[in-house]
C-alpha cells in the first residue's frame, strides 16, 4: 500500500465483541502492532511479525518518522452490539474496564480511574486495551456505540456515567489522551427479533420482497424462505424523562424485544497531570 493510498483511511469502524478486546491472548494489540512500520539499515521496512518487505526506493532516514505507520487514522467507532457482551446468552449482568486486562464482571468495575503515564504502568497494564491507543496517535476522535437490551437499560447507564470519567492515552509523555465529551451522550433505542430467537438462529419477524417480474410464486416458495429478510430495525431518539413517566413506549409485540443504544465520543485534548 502506497502512502498516497494510506492516507485514504481516515475512519476505522470495528463492529466486536468484548473477548476480542479483553482477551489475554493480545487479539486487540496484534491489530495495532501490525500498523507500525521498522526500518532496517538499508532502508527497507518490515512489520513486526509479519517479514521483511523491500522497497525499490528506501525511506530516507528522516523521513522514517512521517512513515512509521502503515495507516494513521482520524477517527475510531467501536461498536458493541447486545450479544458481544460477556456471556449475554446466560443474561450475565453488564461489566466492563478498558484498564483492566481479561473479562471485568459488573461487580468488578472501577468507580475512580486515575490516568497514569503509560511509561508508568506495568507491562501488563499496558496490554489493557484501553491502553492501547498509543499504538495509533493519530486519533483525533473515539466513538463507541453501546447496546444492550431495554431491560438492562440501568446497568448500561451505570456503565456510561464511568466510562465518562475513562482517559485513554493517545501520547501520554505529552499528556496527551482520548477525553470524553458529555455533551455527545445520546441514546436510542430499536426493536428487533427477541435473544431467545438470535440464540437459535432464527428469525422471528420478516417481509416478503416481491418482485413483480417473478413468476411461478406459489406456497413452496414461500416455505423455503426465498425471497424472506428480516425488517429493517428503526433507530429511534430515547427520552429517558418521557419513559419514565409512562409515555414513548415503543411497541413491542410477543415475539420481539426493545433494545437501549448509546453512543460516547472522547476527543484528542491535552490533560493537565
Amino acid at each position: 500500500m502506497s502512502r498516497a493510498q494510506r492516507d485514504q483511511v481516515q475512519h476505522i469502524h470495528l463492529f466486536t465483541q468484548q473477548y476480542f478486546l479483553e482477551d489475554s491472548n493480545k487479539l486487540w494489540s496484534r491489530i495495532w502492532e501490525g500498523t507500525i512500520l521498522e526500518y532496517t539499515p538499508h532502508g527497507d521496512y518490515f512489520r513486526p511479525g509479519w517479514g521483511r518487505r523491500r522497497v525499490e526506493a528506501p525511506v530516507p532516514v528522516d523521513n522514517r518518522d512521517k512513515e512509521k505507520y502503515v495507516i494513521a487514522p482520524k477517527k475510531l467507532t467501536i461498536t458493541f452490539r447486545h450479544t458481544d457482551w460477556w456471556f449475554w446468552e446466560n443474561d450475565e449482568p453488564l461489566g466492563i474496564d478498558p484498564f483492566r486486562l481479561g473479562r471485568t464482571r459488573a461487580h468488578e468495575m472501577c468507580h475512580h480511574h486515575h490516568h497514569q503515564l503509560n511509561t508508568q504502568l506495568t507491562p501488563e497494564q499496558k496490554r489493557a486495551w484501553g491502553n492501547q491507543f498509543t499504538h495509533i496517535p493519530s486519533l483525533t476522535t473515539l466513538t463507541i456505540e453501546f447496546e444492550t437490551i431495554m431491560r438492562k437499560r440501568d446497568q448500561l447507564d451505570a456503565i456510561i456515567d464511568q466510562a465518562l470519567n475513562w482517559k485513554f492515552p493517545l501520547q501520554p509523555e505529552k499528556s496527551v489522551y482520548l477525553v470524553a465529551q458529555p455533551e455527545s451522550r445520546s441514546a436510542w433505542t430499536w426493536v428487533g427479533a427477541k435473544e431467545g430467537d438470535l440464540m437459535r438462529q432464527s428469525i422471528s419477524e420478516g417481509r416478503r420482497v416481491m418482485d413483480d417480474d417473478i413468476e411461478n410464486d406459489d406456497d413452496s416458495t414461500a416455505e423455503k424462505g426465498v425471497g424472506m429478510v428480516p425488517q429493517v430495525p428503526v433507530l429511534r431518539a430515547f427520552d429517558a424523562k418521557e419513559r419514565d413517566a409512562g409515555a414513548g413506549q415503543a411497541e413491542v409485540e410477543s415475539d420481539t424485544e426493545e433494545f437501549y443504544v448509546i453512543f460516547l465520543t472522547w476527543k484528542k485534548q491535552v490533560v493537565d497531570e
